[in-house]
């Protein structure tokens, strides 16, 4: 009976030496069933390959944040996603992104349930936020109790409470930096959402697969219907009628183009409105008699209005150019 060599094979180089010739050498890798290889004379070798894996482990998935090493150091930078987002304050079911920062060291909210965002002893008014880039000065709806994000289309969030990067330039307070996405490239999604007080509707898929996409998102309050049935209600008790309603719009909408493996084209749409109106109706007497009616009213319309347009590139991995033209303005009227 011949004499059987049993090596166990690691995943390095093994080199065996005087090994005597018509010895069967037995080999087992690991996940595998053993195999059997004869040394004969020389470098000459004979053997049997048949190769069953046993115990191979299943595939694994490696991923890797490429800002990670940005993020470690940024000392004051917080990151949040959508699922974050989500988790936190929710004022009437609604998510709200400021609702969400109030709740972080070093940050006040001031008035309670107020949109106001007081870092590291700041006045409020020093705060810069950005939308894709795009800076928006009016920031909350209905004098601050929500924020103007819809939480719907939003992808990532970088909150900065010191340390501000160059690009954002000189800031004494904070930086808000959200970030949108884009419309999917291969199927479409939508949500609908239903709050105590106001609606959010998003959908958003491929026009050209995977070549072209569109994302629109809508986020509307209900106010002015609640509120016009109880000043009927009012009204109908009293000769002098009072209407009022309010209502606010937020409207996202972005167009994502890939123009080729290394361009890609994005185009995006941001409105933001508020309107109030008030009404007063009252009947004029003189020694009790009807002499007339005597109206007075008022308008008030207060938003964000914002198009941008952006261009990247990619040179090399290392090396990519992001080019940004944008419109940005905030408005304010008021009319009787």
């Amino acid at each position: 009976m011949k004499p059987n060599l049993l090596i166990r094979v690691l995943p390095v180089i093994c080199v065996i030496f005087g090994m005597l010739p018509g010895v069967p050498l037995l080999a087992q890798e690991q996940g595998e069933k053993q195999r059997q290889t004869e040394v004969r004379d020389g470098d000459q070798t004979q053997g049997q390959d048949e190769v069953t894996k046993t115990d191979t482990l299943k595939t694994a998935v490696v991923t890797a944040d490429k800002l990670a090493q940005h993020s470690r150091n940024a000392t004051g930078l917080t990151r949040l996603d959508m699922e974050a987002l989500n988790q936190g304050f929710a004022l009437f079911g609604s998510p709200d992104l400021i609702k969400r920062l109030q709740m972080l060291p070093g940050v006040s909210a001031g008035v309670e349930l107020m949109s106001g965002l007081y870092v590291h002893g700041g006045d409020g008014t020093d705060n810069l936020y950005l939308l894709d880039d795009v800076p928006l000065f009016q920031v909350s709806h209905l004098a601050g109790l929500f924020s103007s994000f819809n939480t719907d289309v939003i992808d990532n969030v970088d909150f900065y409470k010191s340390g501000f990067p160059s690009r954002y330039g000189g800031r004494l307070s904070s930086v808000v930096d959200v970030t949108t996405y884009d419309g999917d490239f291969n199927k479409y999604k939508g949500t609908f959402s239903l709050g105590i007080i106001d609606g959010r509707l998003s959908f958003g898929g491929p026009i050209v697969k995977d070549k072209l996409s569109f994302n629109v998102a809508m986020r509307r309050t209900w106010l002015d219907v609640i509120l016009t049935p109880m000043m009927w209600i009012m009204n109908s008790k009293s000769e002098d009628k009072v209407s009022g309603s309010y209502s606010m719009t937020d409207l996202n909408a972005s167009l994502a183009w890939k123009a080729s493996a290394n361009d890609k084209l994005s185009l995006r749409l941001y409105a933001g409105l508020d309107r109030t109106r008030m009404k007063n109706r009252s009947i004029v007497r003189y020694n009790d008699e009807f002499t007339g009616e005597e109206t007075m009213g008022i308008l008030m319309r207060w938003g964000n209005s914002a198009v941008s347009a952006d261009w990247k590139h990619r040179f090399s991995d290392t090396f990519k150019l992001d080019t940004k033209a944008y419109w940005s303005t905030g408005f304010s009227n008021l009319s009787t």
